[in-house]
Parts: structure tokens; sequence; C-alpha cells
């Protein structure tokens, strides 16, 4: 579980991330990722991506 006002800024930046874009698109047409893991360990909660059952945090300094 994660705040709310943090979990919109991560649904905002990751609409910018070109890696969430396809790793959304694969795991909603359980399709091949393009890195080394399998399907199974990603899952979308909410608008949010999750690998391993930890958030994906996109490429901003201030999010990280």
């Amino acid at each position: 579980m994660i705040d709310l006002e943090l979990q919109d800024e991560i649904k905002i930046e990751t609409t910018k991330d070109d890696f969430f874009a396809k790793a959304l698109q694969a795991v909603k047409e359980n399709s091949p990722l393009l890195i080394r893991s399998s399907l199974e360990e990603w899952k979308i909660e909410e608008g949010i991506l999750f690998f391993k059952d930890r958030c994906y945090i996109p490429p901003n300094k201030e999010l990280q």
C-alpha cells in the first residue's frame, strides 16, 4: 500500500516513460517482454506497474 498522492505522481510520470508503455502492453496482451524476466513476475494494479510485488518507479529523481 502506498500514499495516494505518491501513487498519483507515479501514474503521471509513468505515462511519459517508454519502458512502462512497453511493459504495460506486454502485460495486457500476455506477450513477451524485451527484458529477461517472465511475464508472471509483472502485474498492473490501479494503473501502477509492479515487478515481483515492487512498484516500478520511472526515471524521475524526485520520485526515486
